[in-house]
């Protein structure tokens, strides 16, 4: 897979099994990065998106709250962070 393949909504919800509702939730909440915007005004989402709405899946399966999702991610943006 390519790390710099765009996606669209479409792509993802296939990819990851979240609802495009649940996307432009996490993407509203500021837990993905908001997408690019194509001449169509298609989103295009990275493969970064991509592995984080994974990532935020796997956490809502263990029942972590969206703060406590939003805290390991600053985490792992900054791991040098207490």
């Amino acid at each position: 897979m390519k790390k710099n393949q765009h996606y669209q909504i479409k792509d993802l919800v296939k990819k990851t099994g979240l609802t495009a509702d649940s996307i432009r939730f996490y993407e509203k909440k500021n837990l993905i990065e908001a997408p690019l915007r194509g001449e169509n005004n298609y989103r295009y989402y990275d493969h970064e998106a991509l592995k984080r709405l994974i990532f935020i899946k796997r956490c809502r399966a263990l029942d972590l709250s969206l703060k406590e999702i939003e805290t390991l991610i600053a985490l792992e943006q900054q791991p040098q962070q207490n």
